[in-house]
């Protein structure tokens, strides 16, 4: 339940297209290793299809990377507020 309640606020608050990104990054961390999170983003955004990549798309790199650090910011603190 708390999990689809977060994925609809993500996906409300961020958009589909960056909610999903988000969540394929949480799916990807415990695989990355040693990689820090900003790394498996940047590493997500290379893969993007281009559409999504500026100038055509939405963002570039580091646009792409502030909002998956403000997602991963906002997400634990919604996680702190329902741990607690």
């Amino acid at each position: 339940m708390l999990k689809k309640a977060l994925h609809l606020l993500a996906n409300l608050s961020l958009g589909k297209e960056l909610a999903l990104a988000l969540k394929i990054l949480h799916l990807l961390a415990p695989l990355a290793g040693r990689l820090s999170g900003l790394e498996v983003a940047r590493r997500v955004y290379a893969q993007l299809p281009a559409p999504w990549k500026f100038p055509d798309g939405p963002a570039t790199e580091d646009e792409f990377l502030d909002a998956i650090q403000a997602g991963q910011l906002f997400l634990g603190k919604v996680r702190a507020l329902t741990t607690h």
